[in-house]
């Protein structure tokens, strides 16, 4: 349970330390605002520095205008998404953005409005949505630039709020885990105990620094010492070498050798109406197998003849017979044969070779050779 939590928290940490993207959309002028395309430029401008003063850049990135538009498509395509109402949220989806800002000059019962919006996803949530909006009116282009250091600043703060609100989800979910909140990262006790003695962290394991910088070399940390691979294999192929000389191998007693049930017989002797199947199958009887291939396989082309016709008095009574005694060895062989015992050749040359049975019957063989000086 702690593993998935811990896995939880990496995946929500992946996701939190992505950064946002923000872009500054193309405005809306009414023309009887009377505003130049230079005092446009200068209000986007003014709403991009409020958003460098605020956003931090480990999480956010700012998109450059001349990005923006070309994501948009240039103005005309700006002009028809909005031209029936509002439209920052299909601008925020066609810039390719987390976030968009955008604001509004037109005119209302003879008199000038700023309007400002922002919208996006914040981070954690699926769906996007409003996130600030405000409209006032103003008197000139001087107040709408007092407007925009003044409150758009804090719009854009709130994106920034709930962002910390994640990240305290993130610790409620670490101290759930029984782990511990440290630094804005979420440690087990155990790893807090580590680090404490300058020791390393990895994974679950806590190591010295001497042990990790020989592990990451791709050496082998053997009692303290940092050893290549092929030194660490030393003192165990000379244990394996002490073992083999002073531990002899001991076959299993004959009574060990558990002999074959009845059923695996009458099974045997089943399947042998295919012969030699029953007696490989289950027995590994290569020799009774042989007997019934031998039979049974003669018997076979002496059966065709006579039934394509000649001899068929002496072809089928031979063929016959043949097939017979294949059914006759394969019953007797299934009831008779028994799982292999014990046997091993004496020394020869040097060489000793032991051939025995393990507990299930099946064989194995062992070569040794002793040479003294």
């Amino acid at each position: 349970m702690k593993k998935i939590v811990v896995f939880c928290l990496l995946a929500a940490a992946t996701v939190m330390a992505q950064k946002q993207s923000v872009a500054v959309l193309p405005p809306m002028a009414d023309p009887e605002a009377k505003l130049t395309q230079r005092e446009l430029e200068m209000l986007t401008d003014r709403v991009r520095n409020a958003a460098l003063s605020v956003l931090p850049s480990s999480d956010f990135n700012l998109l450059p205008q001349a990005t923006v538009e070309s994501r948009l498509g240039g103005k005309e395509a700006v002009f028809n998404a909005c031209k029936e109402g509002t439209c920052i949220g299909e601008l925020t989806a066609t810039a390719q953005v987390d976030f968009g800002a955008r604001y509004e000059v037109f005119i209302l019962n003879n008199k000038l409005w700023f309007k400002f919006e922002l919208y996006g996803t914040l981070k954690g949530d699926k769906n996007p949505g409003d996130r600030d909006r405000f409209t006032e009116d103003v008197k000139d282009f001087k107040a709408m630039e007092a407007l925009i250091d003044k409150k758009v600043p804090e719009a854009f703060k709130k994106i920034i709020v709930k962002a910390k609100t994640q990240m305290q989800f993130m610790q409620e979910a670490c101290e759930a885990a029984g782990a511990l909140w440290v630094d804005e990262t979420c440690k087990s006790k155990e790893q807090i105990l580590c680090e404490a003695q300058k020791k390393v962290w990895v994974g679950e394991k806590c190591w010295s620094k001497e042990e990790y910088e020989c592990r990451t070399k791709n050496m082998v940390w053997n009692d303290g010492i940092c050893q290549a691979q092929t030194q660490a294999n030393v003192p165990i192929a000379q244990a394996m070498q002490e073992q083999s000389s002073s531990q002899p191998i001991t076959p299993p007693s004959n009574k060990e050798v558990k002999n074959f049930t009845q059923n695996q017989r009458i099974l045997t002797w089943t399947l042998n109406l295919v012969p030699g199947i029953g007696s490989i199958a289950i027995m590994d009887d290569l020799t009774g197998a042989a007997v019934q291939w031998v039979l049974g396989g003669s018997s076979i082309p002496l059966i065709v003849i006579a039934s394509a016709g000649g001899d068929n008095e002496v072809t089928s009574t031979v063929g016959g017979l043949l097939l017979i005694s294949s059914y006759a060895y394969s019953t007797y062989r299934s009831i008779t044969y028994g799982r292999p015992q014990n046997t091993a050749l004496s020394e020869y040359g040097g060489f000793n070779m032991a051939i025995f049975p393990n507990k299930n019957g099946k064989l194995n063989a062992f070569l040794m050779y002793n040479k003294g000086f």
